[in-house]
């Protein structure tokens, strides 16, 4: 919430843990696609100010997005990944297929 008071630009904030590379997209997704809950894991500011560039704002108005996409404190799932020479030789096959 306080980031969204001080920035008028800012319009969604995605909360990770400090295993997730913020500078990654790719992380972020995974982040929200294996710990966030569209139904309990996100908020909605309506109605407040934002650039008044915003092409969507309607006079200087908008809604702002909070997701948490970090894992519950009682988490015991560890984090796995394909070994690169599989992600290598999966790529290759893809690209004989095109």
């Amino acid at each position: 919430m306080a980031l969204f008071g001080l920035d008028s630009y800012i319009k969604l904030a995605i909360a990770v843990d400090e295993d997730v590379n913020v500078y990654s997209e790719e992380e972020v997704l995974w982040a929200m696609a294996t710990r966030f809950q569209a139904d309990t894991d996100s908020f909605i500011v309506p109605k407040v100010f934002c650039n008044r560039l915003d092409p969507s704002a309607v006079d200087g108005m908008s809604a702002k997005l909070g997701i948490d996409a970090t894992a519950p404190l009682d988490w015991d799932v560890q984090r796995t990944s394909l070994p690169g020479k599989v992600i290598e030789e999966v790529n290759r096959l893809l690209q004989n297929r095109i």
